[in-house]
């Protein structure tokens, strides 16, 4: 699964970055790292950018990087 269809409010762990080395040192100076927890905050109308959240460090990602990165989905734990 990729982080462009997490679903707003789900979170997930970072698996694998784009592969753009050049651009992935710019993730990671984000906090964009592999087994990093990150949350969809919201996203923007018609495929628009993603305001995500990793600790406490908050930022938007275009969709298109968003689709390259690959995640696995952190299933909440029941009450």
């Amino acid at each position: 699964m990729t982080l462009k269809q997490l679903l707003v409010g789900q979170s997930g762990v970072i698996k694998t970055l784009t592969n753009n080395t050049q651009f992935n040192d710019r993730l990671k100076a984000l906090g964009v790292k592999k087994d990093n927890i990150v949350e969809i905050i919201r996203q923007a109308k018609f495929d628009g950018p993603f305001h995500l959240k990793i600790g406490t460090t908050e930022f938007m990602l275009r969709s298109d990087i968003a689709a390259q990165i690959d995640i696995e989905i952190i299933t909440p734990k029941a009450a």
